[in-house]
């Protein structure tokens, strides 16, 4: 059975796509500010970003929710 440290490293870390996605959301983010216009292919570029946020969001919720069920205690 696993320890409770190794399942929180495995379901509580993220890996390296999603460090690597991570980056390069800030990045885009970085060149719609260094822009500073509101322009079609901003907007399309800030609606992906948030639709990706939204996949983030939901897959941090599902880990979380297994470190639950599995009755281990969360930081």
């Amino acid at each position: 059975m696993k320890t409770e440290k190794e399942i929180k490293k495995q379901i509580g870390s993220l890996s390296e796509n999603e460090k690597t996605r991570i980056k390069e959301i800030i990045i885009t983010l970085k060149e719609v500010i260094a822009d500073g216009t509101v322009t079609e292919n901003n907007f399309k570029r800030v609606t992906n970003i948030l639709s990706e946020l939204s996949i983030f969001r939901e897959n941090f919720i599902t880990r979380l929710f297994r470190l639950f069920k599995q009755n281990h205690m969360v930081d």
